[in-house]
């Protein structure tokens, strides 16, 4: 191997001053890099980053090998080493690596960057993803050898995090002094870079993450460069690619393997997922068994298919504003988006999939929204959906856009508002082609497991052994314990007049809604709010014309507590904006996860909010609104007045 050619150390910050260690000059150019470390705050920027310029470097060779005729001798190789045992990250290239001149004047220099000068496809191009990774940490070591050059250039910079973060004296400036080449760079030509993590880098504890190969190849198909996005797998370069992952556990233990390349799409996860287009329907419209009971329903759409989902939509809206079309086309017209969607089973499909992976004590990865990708490489961070139809269907899908020529801020993370506009109105438009097709998956789990024989008898146990309620003048006498119980409480309230008004037709109507009724209260004094006496009344001028009412046909809806529903919206299989009154025992906390609202309006300086006799709550989410009747509460209530 050649001698390295980094002889004395350098500060690779120098080139922007003139000689001598200026303050003014220093102070300039760490709040500079202060500005671009303090732009990346994802926990997996460093890999994002480091993986990138491994992945453009081997591409670049790969197409200088293919005009010097020499493609024959060349796979393009990656080798990617997660060492638990020392905290670090290292990226091995085979690519085009770097002179050392250019070591000198671009890798740790900010806002230095040749990328702009070559015609070939490149992931960064803002020339601060290297300055990251060398600032970014208080440890980085890089060994290169050029293919150009046939030089080797091996240095390591130290303590730049703490420099940056005014732990250090101003001056002197970090310093990158001569290493010894990596021993993991084995090829002719090619990088290897290596990053130390700590308390003050973004990812402090890499273990925490994972500690398998399985869930770091997770994580490298789901946040870098490695799991390109593909749909056509027509690209050459992409092909050759081939990757191999290394993790080095505590014990110093190392597990390899050949990576698995490409986006890990959520269908990629299971193996019971179908596609879309290959669904197959007997002549009574059935599915054939291969096809039932599918974790994951999917698909690819190409331009034209994208450009007409939107098309349509946007002709289908009437009220659309001409300003939102102009945005949408063009959208359409510069950026050439093509589409994956995936559409689940339920909602915890995602935590499923990501126990089975990670486990139940750590975060995963894979979950529900869109995200967007541009050379083939995810950009920007992942976004909800927000549906205008079964807003519950949210987390059930999940929506990958490529598109042409995407820029995003300096630490890659935000897209202009325009993109997620345009994301959000494809998700929108293309929903109903799964919906429609969803008895192809399983169905949603429920609360309760029937085949286990044991259970009954502990349900009649426990329910003989529940807890009086104290309410002799009611039949039903035992706290609840079950959906079922809130409906006979609820019509023995209804029976002895405890609350009034409320006509119920019918009940168990579907498997989607639980009852349809209407609301009509006489307009008398007994019915009529009160303090004191009638705490579940009405204010005075709700009533109009000698009554208050509702529309003709609502729905309502039964549940233990109002989790329940929540759980059932958030699922896709209720909408808010369906239901009049929900009734519940008590009210639950997993709304406060979900976005939605649920006020106590039993208060007096609420009661302008209760339309409807008996009510204790409204549910709430944007312009949805569910009346709450909380039996536990109307009871209180009774009790005390």
């Amino acid at each position: 191997m050649a001698e390295n050619s980094l002889r004395e150390p350098f500060n690779p910050l120098q080139i922007m001053q003139a000689e001598g260690e200026d303050e003014y000059v220093a102070e300039l150019m760490r709040n500079n890099i202060s500005e671009i470390i303090n732009s990346y705050h994802h926990d997996f920027d460093h890999f994002y980053e480091s993986v990138q310029n491994g992945v453009d470097a081997c591409e670049k060779a790969f197409r200088q090998s293919e005009e010097d005729g020499s493609s024959a001798d060349y796979t393009p190789s990656i080798k990617i080493i997660v060492n638990l045992n020392e905290n670090s990250l290292t990226v091995v290239d085979n690519g085009t690596g770097m002179s050392t001149d250019i070591v000198l004047k671009y890798f740790f220099t900010p806002y230095a960057t040749l990328k702009s000068k070559v015609s070939e496809r490149q992931r960064g191009e803002k020339g601060v993803g290297s300055s990251f990774l060398s600032y970014g940490s208080n440890r980085l070591c890089i060994s290169t050898i050029s293919r150009e050059t046939k030089e080797l250039t091996s240095g390591e910079l130290r303590d730049a995090l703490k420099w940056c973060r005014k732990e250090l004296d101003l001056i002197p400036m970090p310093k990158v002094i001569p290493a010894e080449c990596h021993p993991e760079l084995q090829f002719e030509h090619g990088t290897a870079v290596t990053v130390f993590f700590c308390d003050q880098t973004n990812m402090t504890d890499l273990s925490e993450y994972g500690e398998t190969v399985d869930q770091w190849e997770a994580i490298i198909r789901l946040q870098t460069a490695l799991g390109y996005v593909d749909f056509s797998d027509g690209d050459a370069f992409l092909k050759a690619l081939r990757a191999t992952l290394a993790v080095v556990d505590k014990q110093g233990k190392t597990n390899a393997r050949v990576l698995t390349t490409g986006y890990l799409y959520p269908h990629l996860a299971t193996e019971a997922n179908v596609r879309l287009t290959s669904l197959t329907r007997d002549a009574k419209g059935r599915l054939p068994e291969a096809q039932r009971d599918m974790d994951v329903l999917w698909e690819t759409f190409t331009y034209d298919q994208v450009s007409d989902l939107v098309t349509k939509r946007m002709d289908n809206i009437p009220y659309l504003r001409r300003v939102k079309k102009d945005r949408l086309s063009t959208v359409l017209n510069v950026h050439k988006p093509e589409a994956y969607v995936a559409f689940t089973y339920g909602s915890d499909f995602w935590r499923q999939r990501n126990d089975k992976i990670w486990g139940t004590d750590r975060e995963g990865q894979l979950n529900h929204g869109f995200i967007f990708a541009t050379k083939t490489q995810r950009i920007g961070e992942q976004k909800r959906i927000d549906f205008t139809f079964r807003t519950g269907d949210f987390s059930r899908f999940f929506v990958l856009l490529s598109m042409r020529e995407l820029k995003s801020d300096v630490g890659r993370k935000s897209l202009p508002e325009e993109i997620a506009e345009f994301g959000n109105f494809f998700a929108n438009a293309v929903q109903r082609k799964f919906t429609e097709e969803d008895d192809c998956l399983k169905p949603s789990p429920g609360p309760f497991d029937e085949t286990q024989e044991a259970d009954l008898e502990h349900l009649k146990d426990a329910a003989f052994g529940r807890v009086d309620l104290g309410t002799p003048w009611l039949n039903f006498s035992k706290i609840p314990g079950e959906e079922q119980d809130v409906v006979g409480i609820f019509f023995n309230l209804l029976g002895t007049g405890k609350i009034r008004g409320y006509d119920i037709f019918t009940t168990h109507i579907s498997r989607t809604y639980d009852g349809v009724g209407k609301f009509v209260l006489e307009d008398k004094a007994e019915n009529y709010y009160n303090p004191t006496t009638n705490r579940l009344g009405i204010a005075q001028d709700k009533f109009r014309d000698g009554k208050a009412v509702s529309p003709s046909r609502c729905f309502i809806e039964f549940k233990y507590d109002t989790d329940g529903l929540v759980k059932d919206v958030r699922s896709g299989y209720k909408r808010l904006q369906d239901i009049k009154w929900l009734v519940c025992w008590q009210i639950g906390t997993r709304h406060t996860g979900e976005g939605i609202g649920i006020i106590d309006i039993t208060e007096p300086a609420q009661i302008n909010r209760r339309d409807y006799y008996g009510v204790t709550h409204l549910m709430t989410e944007n312009q949805d609104k569910v009346f709450v009747i909380c039996l536990k509460t109307v009871l209180d209530l009774l009790a005390n007045q």
